[in-house]
Parts: C-alpha cells; structure tokens; sequence
C-alpha cells in the first residue's frame, strides 16, 4: 500500500493565466473539508486546448525544503471528466519533473486526479504546480470566464508498505430513514464515506522504530495522530506485488484523502513487529 502524511502547514497560493482569480478563500484548499471547497474563476478570453490555468502553492516556513514529496492530488473537482491536468514538482526554484494526467470520475460521482512520483529521497519539496488544460479529451469545453471548484489539494511525504491480504473496504452510510404510522419508509439520502481497514505485515525492528527522518509504523503513527490528514492507496496483491513499478491508473482511481479513524498499538510478533488502522475519507465535492 501507499500511505501519505504531512502535508506542508504553510502554502501560499496564487493563480496564473489571464483572467485567473480566487472567488472564495484559498485556505479551503487544505483545510481538510473536502466539501468546503474553493471557487475558481477560469480564463477569459478565446480558449483553446493550449488555453491553461495554473494553480501554483509554494511551500513556506518549516515546510520548505523537507525532501521526498511524492503524492499529489485535486479532490472534489467540478471540472468535466477528461480535463487535462499536468503537476509539476519544484526542484530549488525551477519547476520540473511533470506528470500527466486526466480528471476521472469515480464510482461515487466523485472527480478527481491524482499523481505519484517514485521514491526520490532528494527531491526537496519547495512547492508545486497544477496546470489545467481547457483539454477535455480534445476540445476546448470550458467556456471563458465560467467558475470551478476544487475540494480539497494534497500535497505529502509518502512511504510503501505490505499489508496482508485480510484488508476489508467499506462504505459508512449516513443516510437515515423514517417509517410512516403505516410503516412506510421516509430515507434521508447523504453521501457515505469511504472505509479502509487493514493491517501492516510484520517488519522488523528498525522499520517498526525507526531512525529520525526515516519512515516507521512509529513516525507514521505520530504523524496520524490527533485526526491529521493523510492519502492511503491500499494495495494487497495486484496491481502492485513488491516486485514491480506501482500502477499510476491505479493510484488514480483509488487514492484516498481522509484520516485515521482508528490506530492500533505496536504489537510484538516476536522477532517482528505489527500495527493496524482504520483510514476513514470523508465525503468530498460532487460536480
């Protein structure tokens, strides 16, 4: 599996592109409300499939320069389906190292694009951009001067583990429902969230405590600790065995954004050690 955590606590944003600008606050971009999400206003002027919007955050304070950032997403999108996305990472002061993707929309009417990088231990984390073509699977479909929305933006450190086969995936309903006097059923639809529950193979003892700076079931737990936010891609068998390169499609159709719903303690599997958790992804923005 895939497990992203701290993302940086200061980002300042800003927009590039004519006619580009934030209607509502920008702090909705990571404030971990998928559903409290920040409005954009697209570009004027005569679009084409060139036309792109860029939605730049620069990692400030304690944050910048911590290496290894490798996953990065848009939760909650309104763009159409097919909208081409392309992120690049900031090496120093240059904007490098791209990824391509394209909006998708999953199973629950949820939009969204996502993109993982191999490890790369000296890819210091300065800040990162999104740019989004008026590329919708070959035409120019946003028209000048509409508005969009994006829920949340992940930006984190991440790490790869084994869990064992016995993870279980679940929604959390919180729909409700009424009975008439006659026994007639009265439902409240609302959105469910997603729920992942598994547990982490045995690791030894250096991977379950670790050395400062090096991830450990102790420095991941730290960093879950008190609901903060992380990206889980939970993986068993297939696409991703430990033998081969992890599958981009697939990070981008199952990535997570949500919390540690539940940590278990550190357990002893003499000479190896073990922990569990619960990952729970709130419902996020619908288009």
């Amino acid at each position: 599996m895939l497990i992203s955590y701290e993302r940086p606590a200061e980002i300042t944003w800003s927009l590039l592109g004519t006619g580009a600008a934030f209607l509502t606050s920008n702090t909705r971009l990571t404030n971990g409300r998928p559903t409290s999400a920040t409005r954009i206003q697209w570009l004027s002027g005569a679009q084409t499939t060139s036309s792109k919007l860029t939605l730049r955050g620069v990692s400030t304070g304690a944050d910048a320069g911590i290496n290894d950032t490798r996953m990065y997403g848009l939760i909650g999108l309104t763009l159409p389906v097919g909208t081409k996305v392309v992120c690049n990472r900031v090496f120093d002061i240059s904007y490098t190292d791209s990824q391509e993707r394209y909006v998708i929309e999953r199973a629950d009417g949820v939009r969204v694009v996502w993109f993982y990088y191999p490890p790369e231990p000296d890819a210091p984390r300065y800040g990162f951009e999104f740019d989004i073509f008026n590329d919708v699977n070959g035409i120019a479909e946003i028209p000048a001067d509409s508005t969009f929305e994006i829920g949340e933006v992940w930006a984190g450190i991440s790490s790869e583990w084994c869990i064992r086969t016995t993870y279980q995936s679940d929604r959390n309903d919180f729909s409700k429902q009424k009975m008439s006097i006659n026994g007639q059923p009265f439902p409240t639809r609302r959105r469910a969230s997603s729920i992942s529950n598994l547990e982490f193979t045995p690791v030894i003892y250096g991977s379950a405590f670790g050395s400062v700076g090096s991830p450990s079931f102790k420095s991941i737990r730290a960093e879950l600790l008190g609901y903060h936010p992380c990206v889980v891609v939970p993986m068993t068998a297939e696409p991703f065995t430990g033998a081969s390169a992890i599958d981009s499609a697939y990070v981008n159709e199952n990535a997570e954004f949500g919390y540690a719903k539940t940590l278990g303690p550190i357990v002893g599997e003499a000479p190896r050690f073990v922990f569990s958790a619960t990952f729970e992804a709130p419902p996020a923005l619908l288009p």
